[in-house]
């Protein structure tokens, strides 16, 4: 939720709260039973559909880190061997292409590494053939190649769950919605008990506190 929709909801909850040390001044009218019962089922629904809003994208963080370091170990393992091939076949160009470490790869930002890592790939398995006397196996090319792909898809993830998650706080918005609406509600019926301790602790629970100041919104209006 937003810092609004939170402070709205806090204020909803509390007001519910409050509902209930004078449920024996309200228990037999079956409108105010109506939308007790109501606010409390919003409300609930509300927590459901803001904890799906909050994709919790630290997996997804801690599988792309893990990708990341296991795709990086597969193409350093073949681009060794196939360095020195280059420096025996007098190929600095190619030396160069492949003169990578841990260090300096892991230091790359996932929108550029996954194509530098693909090149490395692409130039290795040109020189394929002859690596297998340097030590570099077809499996171990395509262990990189694979691992390469599961770090690209790990990298593009996020997006997706932004996407999902965009959709869920709108649903939190109609939860929000509902409960303006019970709470309009809820503040005509309880004209009934105006003047009592009752009508008074309401009046205060509806004030809507915000969470960085703690201090009560003027406009909450609850006539």
């Amino acid at each position: 939720m937003t810092t609004k929709q939170q402070n709205f909801a806090d204020m909803a909850q509390t007001t519910y709260n409050k509902l209930q040390p004078y449920k024996a001044s309200w228990e037999n009218i079956p409108e105010f039973v109506s939308l007790e019962n109501e606010l409390k089922e919003t409300l609930n629904g509300l927590t459901t559909f803001d904890k799906e809003a909050k994709i919790i994208t630290t997996g997804s963080t801690s599988d792309k880190s893990g990708a990341k370091d296991q795709a990086i170990a597969a193409v350093v393992k073949i681009s060794g061997p196939a360095m020195v091939y280059a420096l025996n076949n007098s190929n600095l160009t190619l030396h160069d292409q492949l003169n990578v470490s841990k260090t300096k790869l892991r230091k790359m930002q996932d929108g550029t590494l996954p194509q530098r890592l693909n090149g490395i790939i692409e130039e290795i398995e040109k020189i394929a053939e002859p690596l297998a006397g340097y030590g570099v196996k077809p499996e171990d090319i395509a262990d990189a190649k694979t691992k390469t792909e599961t770090y690209t898809a790990q990298v593009n993830t996020p997006r997706g769950l932004i996407t999902k998650r965009s959709t869920k706080i709108e649903t939190v918005a109609d939860y929000i919605d509902l409960l303006r609406d019970i709470l309009y509600r809820l503040d005509k019926m309880m004209r009934l008990f105006a003047g009592t301790e009752f009508h008074r602790d309401y009046k205060n629970a509806r004030k809507i506190v915000d969470l960085g100041s703690r201090t009560a919104s003027p406009s909450q209006t609850t006539n």
